[in-house]
């Protein structure tokens, strides 16, 4: 189980890495160069659905493939964007019992194992999220996919060195420097595949599929993500059971853990 909790990780931290050679499934997407105007509403509409939800809460049953093995379990994933917090937690099927804890709270991270009663915590920096998960980026990168958003170190608005592609409802979005491809819903900015490459190896690191959507609260959120490793013939395919849009700010208490009696305390100090 501490390997699938590395994996997730592997996927939400996804701005460099490097695997064997996948070819990408938008290669294919032809059509023509989007208006100045499709291009100005569609940038504007990824810069407000990155900000649509500041609170979230969702249940998700979750399978693991890989090759010919699999596992289910499930996610309880929490955040809050004013205080930069993030929980995410790993469930059985059935049952309540927590089988790994990440947290952030404002700039500082907890990973327990409550199997091997080992708390880990310190500085939640980029470079320490590689270390422990093998990949540089923020927590604010899960954020937006978890609602079907481009992330922001991605592109920014306006935008420089991106390519915009219309074909009928869909609009495939890509950076000159190759770094990624996401195929978009014109009407409302929703991404539905985004593939990650590492641009100087020319090979895919990340493929995210969003098949389903449904509205919650006014918002249209995902309500089936499927994340890919290709280099590792590696699946994981979340259905988001539930969904809740807190309208007020969350309890401190569900991002700052404190040391739990009997653990072993592992503080991870920043490299100098």
């Amino acid at each position: 189980m501490i390997a699938i909790f590395r994996f997730v990780f592997f996927l939400f931290f996804l701005l460099s890495g490097c695997t064997q050679i996948h070819e990408s499934v938008l290669h294919d997407f032809d059509g023509q160069v989007a208006s100045q105007e499709d291009q100005e509403h569609v940038l504007q509409l990824l810069e407000e659905r990155r900000e649509l939800v500041s609170y979230y809460r969702a249940l998700t049953r979750a399978r693991f493939l890989q090759k010919e093995d699999s596992e289910s379990f499930r996610y309880a994933f929490v955040y809050s964007v004013p205080e930069r917090a993030l929980r995410i937690e790993a469930l059985p099927v059935h049952g309540a019992m927590s089988l790994s804890l990440f947290t952030t709270y404002q700039g500082q991270f907890t990973f327990l194992i409550p199997s091997e009663k080992k708390y880990y915590r310190g500085e939640l920096t980029p470079q320490r999220l590689k270390q422990f998960f093998g990949i540089m980026a923020s927590e604010r990168d899960l954020m937006h996919l978890l609602i079907g958003a481009l992330p922001s170190e991605m592109i920014t608005y306006p935008s420089r060195g991106v390519e915009l592609i219309k074909r009928k409802e869909d609009l495939l979005l890509r950076d000159s420097w190759g770094r990624f491809s996401a195929l978009l819903d014109i009407k409302n900015g929703t991404l539905k595949v985004l593939e990650v490459r590492d641009r100087f190896r020319d090979q895919i690191v990340l493929r995210v599929h969003y098949p389903a959507y449904k509205e919650q609260d006014g918002a249209l959120l995902p309500a089936k993500i499927i994340f890919e490793l290709p280099h590792e013939d590696v699946k994981l395919s979340l259905d988001v059971q539930q969904i809740k849009l807190p309208e007020g700010s969350l309890p401190t208490s569900l991002f700052s853990i404190p040391l739990p009696g009997g653990y072993e305390d592992i503080e991870l100090r920043k490299r100098s």
